[in-house]
């Protein structure tokens, strides 16, 4: 599990922040370790946050929906490009058992 420590100082403010309300320990430091990951993931195909269509998160508990959106963004933050969005929770969303969070995203590279 990520804490506020392995985020990178663009990120850690708004973490810190947001560990207040979590209901889940570590979930905003998940959250953003998990767009900065799409993020980076985007840009190695010439790809903007901005051509994501559709994004789907498994959250652990559903009261972490408003700190995943908060960190979400900081990464989106226009409405007019914001990508389609579903939620589903579930115990342990994974991919690892301390996993809290975990982003499906399908985007069109130009």
């Amino acid at each position: 599990t990520k804490g506020e420590a392995d985020i990178p100082q663009a990120g850690r403010a708004l973490v810190s922040r947001l560990q207040e309300r979590e209901q889940t320990p570590g979930c905003a430091a998940q959250c953003w370790m998990a767009w900065s990951r799409l993020a980076q993931t985007a840009a190695a195909l010439g790809m903007p946050l901005t051509n994501l269509t559709k994004t789907l998160v498994y959250l652990a508990d559903r009261a972490d929906l408003e700190v995943y959106e908060a960190v979400r963004e900081a990464f989106i933050s226009d409405p007019e490009t914001l990508p389609a969005f579903e939620c589903v929770v579930i115990q342990g969303p994974g991919p690892t058992p301390e996993a809290t969070v975990q982003i499906d995203a399908i985007g069109v590279i130009d």
